[in-house]
């Protein structure tokens, strides 16, 4: 029959595969994920499947807003979930010094958890409730950010209830609007060395 592409492994989960063989983890106990320090036996990393609420626009060039949506459903009624995990990563694209230079120090980072749908013609953000806010500078490899959001999965089991959560990504407070438009041709800096976003993956590490 036809053979189904399947994604990457998780590293994490390759560290731990790579320990347990080596029989590093016989010594602990057999029903904890000593990674993450919670006990369980089983590990499931669920990709996002949320899309882009919004993009670009001509009041902030430099705004991104993603809902991001996990299937929990995986998890079965008799399981016993003990951690959900999310795991952001943020990929900022090559920059030369001069773009370095040129463009904001940072990005301001916002999650939030939507707690109800909402009504067509009303605010979205009404229905949200911030979580986190912290800055990222740019960086040659990937930050990370993690969020323990085992209670909130946890209700997210029950029908209807999982409304899943929404991340923006915008200029810190304070930016020179200078910084984020466009660099018009005779300026000191090349035009492809213009702001621009980190790319955003998001999973959720479920253990029960």
């Amino acid at each position: 029959g036809r053979r189904h592409s399947r994604g990457p492994v998780p590293s994490e989960l390759w560290r731990m595969f790579r320990r347990s063989e080596g029989g590093r983890a016989r010594d602990g106990d057999p029903c904890t994920v000593s990674e993450y320090g919670v006990r369980g036996n089983i590990i499931r990393y669920v990709q996002d499947q949320g899309g882009l609420v919004s993009g670009w626009s001509s009041s902030c060039q430099a705004c991104l807003v993603k809902q991001l949506f996990f299937n929990v459903s995986v998890l079965q009624p008799a399981e016993l979930l003990s951690l959900a995990q999310l795991e952001i990563r943020l990929h900022w694209m090559p920059l030369r010094p001069a773009g370095l230079l040129r463009g904001p120090r940072a990005v301001s980072v916002s999650l939030s958890k939507v707690i109800r749908a909402t009504l067509r013609g009303a605010d979205p953000r009404a229905s949200r409730r911030l979580l986190l806010s912290q800055s990222l500078r740019p960086q040659l490899g990937p930050a990370a950010i993690t969020v323990d959001l085992t209670p909130l999965a946890e209700s997210w089991r029950k029908p209807g209830h999982n409304y899943g959560l929404v991340v923006e990504l915008s200029p810190p407070p304070g930016a020179d609007p200078e910084e984020l438009a466009p660099f018009l041709p005779g300026n000191a800096f090349p035009l492809e060395e213009a702001w621009t976003l980190p790319l955003m993956e998001a999973s959720l590490v479920l253990i029960s």
